[in-house]
């Protein structure tokens, strides 16, 4: 994926407002916490909804929709 791709949210669970949207991807957004640890999520604009942060879990419920490069 890469920053303005268009990508398709999958089944996540029941009632999940993502579910089957499709939203354009903002990048990786990395968290340096106080203890050093490096957290890496990702940051995504869903229409409606605005900003939305995703952990590494979700990454295997979503998929590039069309490539926007």
């Amino acid at each position: 994926m890469k920053v303005g791709d268009l990508i398709k949210f999958g089944f996540v669970y029941p009632g999940y407002r993502l579910n089957g949207e499709i939203v354009v991807y903002l990048g990786e957004n990395v968290v340096h916490r106080p203890d050093g640890i490096v957290v890496v999520n990702h940051k995504c604009y869903a229409n409606g909804v605005g900003t939305v942060i995703l952990d590494k879990a979700l990454l295997k419920h979503i998929r590039v929709y069309d490539e926007g490069r």
